[in-house]
């Protein structure tokens, strides 16, 4: 059994371990997710009120002979591709009543967008670089924060443009400059190590006002290309410290300009 599975499955909110072991006479004990995943949707059962293993079998047909979870398909590639949508939106009132923490106003919210996972910074200490398999090179569709994100954009109050540093990704002037423009009341906050924060940058931050966190992790430039920067040559490592702290300087300068440091 994969972990992964498993964690589609205790992770639903289609599943119920509690209803799943009362309903069918478990143990109270017993692994409910497991016992779902490898053995209870085979016989039949049902991992709530809210998911019928056999319908959603019988009303995709492709399924009809599938050797793998169905609550599983659902929640991986069924419910992107709009399947037994029908039946889930005639409970989801229940669901919700169930879930009162997926219920929310998100006034005052923060909302995460990592634009991109491609960050070509070479920060050694960034989770980006270290992890992520497949995914460190995945962007997010432009769509998803321009158009579908707008209606969140009305109530919170802050953004964090994430996935390594937000000065490197391609689309991120663009967005941040909209953001400026459209939504003047949020707060976008950033991390950087302050390379790629160049001049145009600068001076979008300044007009409204950023939050950023200038994450050198070193005190001089031997500091810096010994133990933050990965690079081959040590001496582009080196040269690469003073040009960000210049960067940072000219920040500060432009905030004091416009009295707002």
């Amino acid at each position: 059994m994969d972990s992964d599975e498993k964690k589609y499955i205790e992770n639903s909110l289609l599943f119920d371990a509690e209803w799943y072991k009362k309903t069918y006479g478990l143990g109270k004990y017993l692994d409910a997710a497991e016992h779902y995943l490898k053995i209870g949707w085979r016989e039949g059962k049902d991992p709530s009120p809210f998911f019928s293993t056999e319908d959603y079998r019988t009303k995709n047909p492709d399924l009809l002979h599938a050797d793998f979870n169905l609550l599983w398909h659902f929640e991986k590639f069924g419910f992107k591709e709009g399947r037994y949508s029908a039946e889930i939106k005639k409970v989801l009132p229940q669901i919700l009543k169930r879930h009162p923490e997926c219920c929310t106003d998100l006034s005052g919210g923060l909302l995460r967008i990592r634009i991109t996972n491609a960050c070509n910074a070479k920060c050694r200490y960034c989770g980006v670089r270290l992890g992520f398999g497949e995914e460190v090179n995945h962007a997010m569709i432009p769509a998803w924060y321009y158009e579908l994100c707008r209606p969140l954009y009305e109530k919170i109050n802050m953004v964090l443009v994430t996935g390594g540093d937000a000065f490197f990704a391609k689309e991120s002037y663009n967005y941040m400059k909209f953001m400026s423009e459209n939504f003047p009341q949020i707060t976008l906050m950033t991390e950087s190590n302050g390379i790629a924060f160049n001049e145009k940058f600068q001076q979008i931050a300044c007009k409204n006002l950023f939050k950023t966190h200038f994450s050198l992790n070193a005190s001089n430039a031997e500091i810096f290309a010994k133990s933050c920067w990965d690079s081959d040559d040590g001496d582009t490592a080196k040269k690469l410290f003073p040009f960000i702290i210049r960067n940072i300087e000219s920040y500060l300068k432009k905030l004091d300009a416009v009295n707002k440091l």
